[in-house]
């Protein structure tokens, strides 16, 4: 699933690698905005590792196309 999505996203939308950190960091500023007093370093560290792992991934699948 994620091949397809990067291989339609380059392709429809020209989308970039280095515009996925971006969008990463905008989805953990949503995220800990949206949980106010309840964002905790905890947390915070979840969202980091996952969106982080998730770049790696797609950027691996970038070079690989």
């Amino acid at each position: 699933y994620l091949n397809r999505e990067v291989v339609n996203h380059e392709s429809a939308y020209d989308v970039r690698p280095h515009m996925y950190e971006g969008l990463f960091s905008a989805i953990v500023e949503a995220v800990s905005e949206a949980l106010g007093l309840d964002w905790n370093t905890a947390i915070a560290s979840a969202w980091k590792t996952r969106c982080d792992n998730l770049q790696h991934e797609i950027l691996r699948r970038f070079r690989s196309i």
